[in-house]
């Protein structure tokens, strides 16, 4: 039975609500996949897990190698992914000086790619954070997050900056995490036809946007806007965020060499442990995406937009989210024009300083330093942070899974925030311009 089973299948079950039968096929998969004797499995709801899933596994005895009778697992299962070098590189984070957990066992076999550690009591950053979001003012817990998170920034850094290579470019075909990026844009990663294909195909075209106040409109005639956001006009539109995010992120654009360094990668605070102590630190796990040859500009990408741009909650707990939130629109000629409420709050705006002060202006300084920074930085910067909301899951209202869906509120915010990451303002400033201006 269970050489049948693919993880596919079973994140298809565990996205549809259906635990049950997703937890039945699991424990055969494991069962198969590790040398032990599996009790139960037990699946995490989580909206964190956007593309992946976790849980619990209990044994019938206490496993030697882990000291333990319950481990944690986590996998994580993208379409297309065959052809892919091997996920979940934790010895090479490990050498190169990242605070990553080892797992006590792992399949690296394409296809079959699942991690098992030892269970901990510690919660994740991403949950201590969701807790903090409330707060105008900083208390004990919060300064601690932000110590811990400054920490974590600044030897992320000092890593990056140890490990800063020139790589070939034919070593960035191997790179994992061009799966978060470039793979997700077109249907065939091999080609370079320059064809907009994946999640924009599967999510977006030819579908239809449901809008606040039960307004709907093609993607095509949405995509074909300009874009006003709380007063703020941007020069692109929809459509052309996705046309130069698939020609700047082809690996095609870097040349015969590009800047490179180790990385986890996908290393947001859903994929961190927050250790309580004196003072707490942070460790990383799920190393998916990790590698050797990262390109530099996008190794921190998706922390910078995780754990800021999608907070507070809008892009994991819309239905939360839009008790609060205040979204309208208007539509006139080539113009849509948005107004929200959305505000990072205190904690994320220190993030957002201290990813700027202590990771992005030493890296980019040491790049442009070595002349080593392309002349476009800024922009395949944007492109790789339009790439995050709008391809981690599907945008449109009611189109995600169980756990995870947009309401039109939400929705529309979301599309509102991409385009802040993809475009310059044509007049006025946002905290995105305002950010790379300091950058400069």
């Amino acid at each position: 039975m269970s050489t049948a089973i693919s993880l596919a299948e079973i994140q298809s079950d565990s996205r549809s609500g259906n635990y049950r039968k997703a937890e039945e096929m699991l424990h055969a998969f494991l069962s198969d996949l590790f040398p032990l004797s599996i009790a139960s499995v037990e699946i995490r709801p989580d909206t964190l897990s956007l593309n992946s899933v976790n849980g619990f596994i209990r044994l019938s005895t206490p496993d030697k190698k882990a000291g333990a009778s319950i481990l944690f697992f986590k996998f994580h299962h993208e379409e297309n992914e065959e052809g892919l070098k091997e996920y979940y590189n934790s010895k090479l984070l490990s050498e190169n000086g990242f605070p990553v957990e080892m797992p006590v066992y792992a399949s690296h076999e394409v296809g079959k790619q699942v991690l098992l550690y030892p269970f901990k009591t510690a919660e994740r950053m991403a949950d201590v954070c969701k807790r903090l979001d409330v707060l105008d003012k900083p208390d004990a817990l919060m300064q601690e997050a932000l110590s811990a998170q400054e920490a974590l920034d600044k030897l992320c850094c000092e890593l990056y900056l140890a490990t800063l290579h020139q790589a070939p470019s034919e070593k960035l075909a191997y790179e994992p995490i061009l799966q978060l990026f470039h793979h997700r844009l077109v249907d065939d990663r091999n080609k370079t036809d320059g064809k907009l294909g994946g999640r924009h195909r599967q999510f977006y075209q030819q579908k239809v946007f449901e809008l606040p106040g039960r307004n709907v409109i093609r993607y095509e005639d949405l995509a074909s806007l300009h874009w006003r956001v709380n007063g703020v006009e941007y020069k692109d539109t929809l459509a052309g965020a996705f046309a130069d995010a698939l020609a700047v992120l082809s690996p095609g654009t870097h040349g015969t060499r590009y800047p490179a360094v180790v990385a986890h990668g996908d290393a947001h605070n859903g994929n961190v442990w927050f250790n309580a102590g004196s003072p707490p630190v942070l460790s990383l796990f799920d190393p998916a995406f990790a590698g050797p040859h990262v390109p530099a500009l996008l190794a921190e990408i998706k922390p910078t937009f995780h754990n800021i741009f999608a907070h507070p909650l809008w892009l994991y707990d819309s239905q939360e989210a839009d008790a609060a939130l205040e979204v309208s629109f208007d539509i006139e000629g080539h113009h849509i024009e948005v107004e929200h409420n959305w505000r990072l709050s205190p904690l994320r705006k220190r993030f957002l300083e201290m990813k700027r002060d202590h990771l992005w202006k030493p890296l980019i300084g040491e790049l442009r330093k070595r002349n080593w920074l392309p002349e476009n930085w800024a922009g395949y910067m944007r492109s790789s942070l339009f790439c995050c909301p709008t391809l981690v899951m599907n945008l449109r209202a009611h189109a995600g899974n169980a756990r995870n869906f947009h309401t039109p509120k939400t929705s529309l915010l979301g599309l509102s925030i991409a385009m802040t990451l993809a475009s310059k303002p044509m007049q006025g400033q946002d905290m995105v311009s305002d950010f790379f201006a300091e950058l400069e």
